[in-house]
């Protein structure tokens, strides 16, 4: 049988976690959780106040959180899920507020870009940068290719965290 997963599935409507067992990802197995609507193998996480991985389950329908609940489990839903979201990227500036807004699915060039965000020029580099790096605005060259080309082939669009990325402007 496989060691125990560590990465929690992408929709649910709760997370719930076994107080006594620990679950080391290298040597725990999944835990079987049978309900009247839901068949689930645990998962091995770690929140933000614990030091050690719990088994955890993550679950759709309110009968199977409630008779979870029943047989011992806590659940655990809004601190894992205030946990993700604090690892998410941010977009802290109005520059970067700006740009995020002016992004689309297409290809754009800087200029479309700088004219629908209506940023200075001086500010678009570090601000396309720091959204690169998070993952929130991609470009269609590779860092390699970048001191061969010119500016003008450069095209950027939404990157793959973008629909994740959490607006934070003061």
């Amino acid at each position: 049988m496989p060691a125990i997963r560590t990465v929690a599935p992408e929709s649910f409507q709760f997370v719930l976690i076994h107080p006594r067992l620990d679950a080391s990802p290298k040597s725990a197995q999944p835990l079987l959780f049978a309900s009247y609507s839901e068949t689930l193998n645990s998962i091995s996480i770690q929140l933000e106040n614990e030091d050690v991985h719990r088994h955890a389950i993550f679950c759709h329908h309110r009968a199977t959180r409630d008779r979870a609940v029943k047989e011992g489990w806590i659940d655990v839903t809004s601190a894992f899920v205030d946990q993700i979201n604090a690892t998410r990227p941010k977009v802290t500036t109005t520059s970067q507020h700006a740009v995020y807004a002016a992004l689309t699915s297409g290809w754009q060039t800087k200029s479309e870009i700088v004219s629908a965000s209506g940023i200075t020029d001086s500010e678009w580099r570090t601000t396309i940068r720091l959204l690169e790096d998070r993952g929130i605005a991609k470009v269609n060259i590779t860092k390699n290719k970048r001191a061969k080309a010119s500016n003008r082939a450069y095209r950027y669009t939404r990157g793959e965290r973008y629909d994740d990325a959490l607006i934070a402007v003061e």
